[in-house]
């Protein structure tokens, strides 16, 4: 190898300078050396300028990690706009998707995750159905089935059962009724929960068998604002549940709802006044 080969190989890589000169010494052995040695600095000179040009590269995309993603977002944007049917296709697809994926997380985070408002220690409620072994759906327990619950299971400090429908209430002062959504529970329902309805007052034990009297009920507060702007003379007003005379008892503190953290209750009754509320249940 001549002189000016190896000043000409300074220009190359340390590390292809070896892969260079015998690549140069075999292909092109027929020219003069002072050809080869200009060839070898063009090769060299060209290798340094891409890695010259790959560590700017490199450089700028750490200081600004978004400018690939910026250009791959215009170069989308372009092709959609050359392709309008195909882009309206494309977001409708996304948008369905993810409309149902928030749409599934919202009822599971309702149903699975937001604890029950209103209530004391939330995190300490469970709940216990009775389903078909296809399990299809739930059916009625007796209140016997549910007092040997109540008093063979140690590890519950309290057992309340409720069961939900709707019902017609009328008042005195207007002729239409309103359809609410209602609960007939046991007498301990809003001791277990936690909850304490004021003004007024909850169940008392003997308001789970029924009498003669009209029976009592616990309102909401959305109902007692509705239909008695909050007034304290409801407590004790005669109202018509199903066409029945019900005695409203207390009403319940703000933001409680009920049993469900996605439906809101608006009236409960004792277990009492299943025969005015729910005929149809029997006894």
């Amino acid at each position: 190898m001549s002189l000016f080969e190896r000043l000409a190989l300074i220009c190359v890589p340390p590390d292809w300078r070896r892969a260079i000169a015998v690549a140069i010494a075999e292909e092109e052995a027929h020219h003069s050396a002072l050809w080869r040695a200009a060839h070898i600095a063009r090769i060299g000179g060209r290798m340094r300028l891409a890695r010259s040009r790959d560590a700017v590269a490199t450089s700028i995309q750490r200081r600004f990690p978004m400018r690939d993603s910026l250009r791959d977002l215009r170069l989308a944007v372009r092709g959609l706009k050359r392709q309008p049917w195909q882009a309206a296709a494309i977001v409708t697809t996304l948008a369905i998707g993810i409309g149902a994926s928030t749409a599934m997380y919202s009822v599971f985070n309702s149903v699975l995750l937001r604890p029950l408002p209103g209530v004391d220690r939330p995190s300490e409620l469970v709940t216990i159905r009775f389903q078909a072994a296809s399990r299809q759906g739930s059916y009625w327990v007796s209140y016997l089935d549910y007092a040997d619950i109540r008093d063979g299971t140690p590890g519950l400090s309290g057992l309340a059962a409720t069961s939900p429908l709707a019902v017609d209430l009328s008042i005195p002062s207007e002729r239409d009724p309103h359809r609410i959504e209602a609960e007939v529970v046991t007498a301990n329902y809003f001791d277990v929960l936690g909850v304490r309805p004021l003004p007024g007052r909850g169940f008392a034990p003997h308001e789970e068998q029924p009498t003669a009297d009209a029976p009592v009920a616990v309102i909401s507060r959305r109902l007692w604002d509705r239909l008695f702007n909050q007034a304290p003379a409801a407590i004790g007003q005669n109202i018509l549940i199903n066409g029945h005379s019900v005695v409203i008892a207390g009403v319940a503190p703000s933001g409680f709802q009920g049993r469900s953290p996605i439906s809101a209750t608006d009236i409960w009754f004792p277990l009492g006044a299943h025969p005015q509320v729910m005929p149809s249940a029997g006894k």
